[in-house]
């Protein structure tokens, strides 16, 4: 097994090669159920046992395409994800969450993925490279108002992936840890807003270490409205903190 390693300014990669032997290793094509297909005709990745049933790879020429913010992973359309077979290239995205409703929400990290990615497509063919990124390979919360959370089998197959979550780094034939120097700030973090108690009737919120936030927020078409001093309209999303009733710290 052989190591070599490139940085540039937000990050560096790790490429990793395995030996084969001396049987030649070809790219293969399509869509393929790893039930099927021999053991050895599959990527390192999906032959370990229990990966392909909680976590999905994206295909790297699908990636380019995603809106900003990406969706979450249960979703993507199926044509989105692929199995990849031995010779084909699987990169595994290093990553921190800044925010916790979404990784990238102003696709700071897209705009440097796609550039990272399109340069394995163009050596080894847009068709056989793959990507494992936790947003888009494992079910995700919702982080829009109105989105479903994890279903139960969605829920068990996340518990599933985190138990995998490392094998996938040490499978993988590239690893892309990305890193900022400068904070990434999203639209209205940090504001205040009042709310009448009675619109939080509803609302679900959750002790996660020393302060409250929201868990949950039932969907309504006509959202809660929320008033603030200078008349700013808001609503009430997930991850929001409760911090004081009637003035005084909660």
């Amino acid at each position: 097994t052989e190591y070599s390693s490139f940085s540039n300014p937000v990050g560096f990669f790790w490429h990793r090669t395995l030996s084969v032997g001396s049987e030649e290793v070809s790219p293969s094509e399509g869509d393929v159920d790893p039930k099927v297909v021999a053991f050895k005709d599959l990527h390192r990745a999906t032959a370990e046992p229990q990966i392909p049933e909680c976590i999905r790879f994206v295909r790297a020429n699908y990636f380019k395409k995603l809106p900003i913010p990406v969706p979450r992973c249960q979703d993507l359309p199926e044509k989105a994800f692929g199995i990849p077979r031995r010779g084909d290239i699987l990169v595994s995205v290093s990553h921190g969450w800044r925010n916790q409703s979404h990784p990238d929400p102003n696709g700071r990290k897209h705009h440097i993925m796609t550039s990272f990615f399109e340069k394995l497509c163009d050596q080894f063919g847009e068709t056989h490279v793959f990507i494992f990124f936790d947003f888009l390979s494992i079910s995700q919360r919702a982080f829009r108002p109105g989105q479903e959370g994890r279903s139960e089998a969605e829920h068990q197959q996340f518990v599933m992936a985190l138990s995998h979550m490392h094998k996938m780094y040490f499978l993988a034939d590239y690893v892309l840890h990305l890193e900022f120097d400068e904070e990434e700030v999203v639209a209205r973090e940090g504001q205040l807003y009042t709310a009448p108690i009675n619109q939080l009737q509803d609302v679900q919120i959750e002790q996660r270490g020393g302060f409250w936030q929201v868990s949950h927020v039932p969907y309504n078409p006509r959202p809660s409205v929320l008033h603030r001093p200078n008349a700013v309209v808001e609503q009430i999303n997930l991850f929001d903190r409760l911090v004081s009733i009637n003035g005084q710290p909660f």
